[in-house]
């Protein structure tokens, strides 16, 4: 089996990528973000881990526990959407891992060859729990996590191909905003945050923000194992998109690759605003025009100027004076934090003012002295 990851920005489309490709004969997957990889190379690879200990993380504390009917609720409908695993046996699921646990060449293994021996030994399992012999590939969802693991993952899987994931970030941080009102108003969403703010967004997640998949695409975007889709072209024209995707693994195109679905059932969606759908839909493209402020375009377009230009998204000011960007930090900032901080304990409140303080101050640094470096 060959190995093929979808990566890319949080909200960028990496869940609807991997929906689409879950029913094809020739692609064997888990239709969330279980990040194996990510997993393996971040807290496993040094344990010293046995194949009982990856059944023990991988079916009890991975995202692969949402498969169980009984683990349902504990879906975060931002991030992994209206997932729906109905008819799954995962009970069997589980009993076919547990078995091949003791055959003595898995109970024996240790490192690389452990974690290649239990990425194919899940597949198998999924697929015979199924009744449905998928072959060619194996795809993993890694996130944006993918981005700093290139070197880690290609050691372990040496022809690995990897769809990269675009979405314009304004787009992006316009869902991000939508989210944190969500959870202001009690919504249960643990993977996103309650204060957000461009600096903030622009900031963080080093090694797996914008600012690294700006990279990315500087260093791979010429390497034939790297096939780069803009989020906006996708839900656009799915079919052709879906065909691309098609020739770049070499497999033959099917229409399946058009509708978003969890092991053949639809999937209903993740949208930042909590409407399911049946089908790929581009309505949400270009929010941010109606959905972001002045000043929080101004500072996206100041500071991810070469990532919007990589992809052709429009900037609206070419040029703005250094002291309006400054201006713009310091206003965004303070809206973020002012809803926050009459909802919240007195104790998070002065963590936020603090985070902010020290953001604001290297914001200004490089806004005066070097944009590109925000971030990094």
């Amino acid at each position: 089996m060959e190995n093929c990851c979808v990566i890319g920005p949080v909200k960028s489309g990496t869940t609807l990528m991997i929906s689409l490709m879950d029913s094809h004969p020739e692609l064997s997957l888990f239709p969330l973000e279980v990040k194996f990889f990510t997993h393996w190379v971040e807290r496993l690879s040094s344990r010293g881990c046995t194949y009982k200990d990856l059944n023990h993380f991988f079916l009890k504390q991975s995202k692969i526990r949402l498969m169980n009917a009984e683990k349902s609720q504990e879906t975060d409908i931002m991030n992994s959407g209206r997932i729906n695993f109905a008819g799954f046996d995962f009970p069997l699921f589980v009993r076919l891992m547990e078995e091949k646990s003791g055959i003595p060449a898995n109970s024996e293994s240790r490192g690389p060859e452990l974690f290649r021996r239990y990425l194919n030994d899940l597949h198998k399992a999924l697929n015979s729990t199924i009744s449905e012999e998928k072959g060619g590939w194996i795809v993993s969802k890694e996130g944006n996590h993918g981005a700093k693991h290139i070197t880690q993952i290609t050691s372990l899987f040496p022809r690995t191909k990897f769809v990269v994931l675009c979405r314009d970030p304004r787009d992006i941080y316009s869902s991000f905003k939508a989210i944190a009102r969500r959870k202001m108003e009690g919504v249960n969403s643990p993977s996103f945050k309650s204060v957000v703010s461009p600096c903030r967004y622009i900031h963080e997640n080093k090694n797996k923000n914008i600012s690294a998949y700006e990279d990315l695409f500087v260093e791979f975007g010429g390497d034939g194992d790297f096939l780069f889709v803009r989020y906006e072209s996708l839900v656009n024209n799915v079919r052709k998109e879906m065909t691309r995707v098609a020739d770049f693994l070499n497999i033959q195109f099917d229409e399946i690759l058009t509708r978003p679905t969890n092991l053949g059932n639809t999937w209903g969606g993740n949208s930042s605003i909590m409407t399911g759908f049946q089908a790929v839909q581009s309505e949400r493209i270009g929010k941010w025009e109606t959905e972001l402020t002045p000043p929080e375009r101004r500072l996206f377009e100041y500071f991810f100027r070469r990532y919007l230009g990589q992809w052709g998204y429009a900037i609206k000011e070419e040029k703005t004076p250094k002291a309006k960007i400054v201006t713009a930090a310091v206003k965004t900032e303070l809206e973020a934090l002012l809803p926050f901080n009459v909802r919240v304990g007195s104790v998070r409140v002065i963590k936020n003012i603090v985070k902010s303080i020290r953001l604001l101050m290297l914001a200004v640094v490089y806004i005066l002295v070097s944009p590109d470096r925000l971030g990094r």
